[in-house]
């Protein structure tokens, strides 16, 4: 191991940064009220209680292993979609759910009525609403012939 790997290891280990990642739940009583994910969830939730716009009296934390770091994103936007916590204003970026047809349409260079269609004879839902946003699951969208092939 040279000096640099070593250095940035010893950092690492002094800050108290692990090397999984964690998503996090912020409760008010039994409510969630936030939920947010971090390499270092100390600080991250010192952080939060250090805002003082942001109230919660507890936390939980799931510890995501190395070979389920590629659905992070996906999971934590999916429970926020799930529990639409008061503190969470949007979804993080994620390759599974978007925020409108509009976004779904530059995804696949496709018509909006056709998409519009497909929702309606599909009887696709919406995953979930947060602040009047509603979030699609892009996998309903796989199912058209055209979509398939590209």
């Amino acid at each position: 191991m040279n000096p640099e790997n070593l250095k940035h290891l010893l950092s690492i280990k002094k800050m108290g940064i692990k090397d999984s990642y964690y998503i996090y739940f912020l409760f008010r009583d039994t409510e969630i009220v936030y939920i947010g994910y971090s390499k270092n969830i100390d600080f991250a939730i010192t952080k939060h209680y250090k805002n003082d716009n942001m109230k919660f009296d507890s936390h939980a934390e799931i510890e995501i292993k190395d070979k389920e770091i590629d659905e992070l994103l996906d999971r934590v936007a999916l429970n926020i979609l799930v529990y639409n916590p008061i503190y969470n204003s949007e979804i993080p970026s994620s390759c599974k759910y978007f925020k409108s047809l509009d976004q779904i349409k530059k995804k696949f260079r496709k018509n909006k009525t056709e998409l519009n269609k497909h929702v309606k004879e599909n009887n696709l839902k919406y995953v979930g609403v947060i602040n009047g946003i509603s979030y699609f699951d892009i996998r309903e969208f796989y199912t058209f012939n055209y979509i398939k092939n590209y």
